[in-house]
């Protein structure tokens, strides 16, 4: 019987009113800071291990695998 991994999570980073956390599945989620509820997610692709940065409108996300992706 094969185990399931866990995903890691990390972050979160505040970015326009919302708790941004990515994974080492390769996905990224927006949660509501005062309930915690996903309000949105996206698949990055690579996983990523580092916490995003937000700057200027941007949030920014380094993968494991050296590519950085910038979302508006």
């Amino acid at each position: 019987m094969k185990k399931k991994l866990r995903a890691v999570w990390s972050g979160p980073v505040l970015a326009s009113d919302r708790l941004i956390i990515v994974s080492s599945r390769g996905e990224l989620r927006a949660l509501d800071p005062h309930t915690g509820e996903k309000v949105g997610s996206l698949r990055l692709g690579p996983p990523a291990f580092v916490s995003p940065i937000a700057m200027d409108g941007m949030l920014y996300v380094l993968t494991d695998t050296a590519e950085l992706i910038a979302i508006r």
